[in-house]
């Protein structure tokens, strides 16, 4: 029962995903690939105060990497940069609440991926 909750979740992300588009006003922003299956995000970060104040995405994507984009943009907003550079894919996974093969956890990093480039630029 639970993971069908999670599926739904991640449906739900995928058909209505929040933070999508660009930011005019990023102060950082990066682009990330995922070779094995194609998957290519920018990501633009509004950091104000060592926080991020607003978060954007653009991506040519499949559906766990459009949805975990859209998951992990509600999770950073509002976070310090520190909290945000200390996110793991682990703690990513676990709030998709849904168990994904290896290469299905890479269209997760991807997206992890761009966003703590953004942060070390």
């Amino acid at each position: 029962m639970t993971d069908d909750i999670y599926r739904q979740q991640l449906m739900d992300h995928y058909r209505f995903p929040r933070h999508q588009g660009a930011l005019a006003q990023a102060t950082h922003q990066a682009h990330a690939a995922n070779p094995l299956c194609g998957d290519v995000i920018d990501v633009y970060l509004k950091v104000k105060d060592d926080h991020i104040q607003d978060i954007g995405w653009v991506s040519q994507s499949c559906a766990i990497t459009t949805a975990t984009a859209s998951i992990v943009s509600e999770m950073v907003q509002g976070k310090t940069v520190s909290e945000v550079k200390n996110l793991t894919l682990e703690q990513i996974l676990d709030k998709l609440g849904t168990n994904l093969t290896l290469s299905r956890q890479q269209c997760a990093q991807v997206v992890l991926s761009a966003i703590h480039q953004a942060l070390n630029q």
